[in-house]
């Protein structure tokens, strides 16, 4: 019933003017051409991604590759160890090696005389206890036999503490100061890294050959003794009475001991 009386009020819907197939047509061209440009798209973008990927990537500025530390020098220096037996002979085997190679390197020409058939040249050095020292029990003390173009003589090291004012080094052991004291054939000199050494030149008599002393402080408060002197037994007499070494190559080599020790 109400929908008969609905009908009656609306009439007959008039003919519809769009045209459906039409219009399915249509969606399904335009379904299919987006369907085409999203797979032209995807190719395009497979083609861009492959030329990328397909060519080497620039790496840039190869990065900076950190340099090394420079690595400190080795240091071979040696203390002059003295508290004890055990460490002052020790000290005393490095002090005779040290003199041995200073003194072939500051004159090539001076070959150490050995102390007994056999034996390599060498210099010997012994560490020397004193009751008298409470602060440095032990004392170094030794040398041995050079000769240099026909001139033989001994060469002597000593190394002691520097005293301070009233002391004394006791019955072993004299005076031994570093400085000039107005003494006639003492001078005064500076090494290469202004080291002051102190040369004395002295004659025992007119027949005797010159003694060649040379001091020096050490690290530590300690006085380095080089010295030298003729033997007498020089087999050209031309050279008779002339130490081994000069002046000049006991500085040199005084300075180079020192600085292969430390305090």
């Amino acid at each position: 019933m109400t929908r008969d009386l609905l009908e009656a009020a609306v009439g007959t819907p008039p003919p519809s003017t769009i045209d459906v197939h039409r219009l399915v047509r249509h969606e399904r061209r335009a379904r299919t051409t987006r369907r085409a440009g999203l797979g032209a798209a995807a190719l395009a973008a497979l083609a861009l991604g492959g030329f990328v990927i397909g060519q080497p990537r620039d790496p840039g500025p190869a990065p900076s590759r950190a340099q090394p530390a420079e690595r400190a020098p080795a240091d071979h220096r040696f203390q002059l160890l003295a508290g004890d037996k055990e460490s002052a002979d020790a000290t005393a085997k490095r002090l005779g090696d040290a003199l041995t190679r200073t003194i072939v390197k500051v004159s090539p020409s001076t070959t150490w005389v050995p102390d007994k058939p056999g034996r390599p040249g060498a210099a010997r050095v012994l560490a020397e206890y004193s009751n008298d020292d409470k602060v440095m029990p032990y004392f170094f003390s030794g040398g041995g036999l050079l000769v240099t173009d026909k001139r033989h003589g001994g060469l002597n090291l000593l190394v002691v503490r520097e005293l301070g004012a009233g002391e004394t080094y006791g019955k072993k052991l004299g005076p031994i100061p570093l400085k000039c004291a107005g003494e006639s054939g003492c001078t005064q000199s500076s090494g290469p890294h202004g080291e002051r050494l102190f040369t004395r030149v002295t004659k025992e008599g007119p027949a005797a050959g010159a003694r060649i002393d040379v001091r020096l402080a050490l690290a530590g408060g300690r006085i380095l003794v080089v010295n030298t002197e003729a033997t007498g037994a020089d087999l050209d007499p031309a050279h008779a009475g002339a130490p081994p070494l000069t002046a000049a190559q006991l500085r040199t080599a005084a300075v180079e001991l020192a600085a292969q020790t430390k305090a």
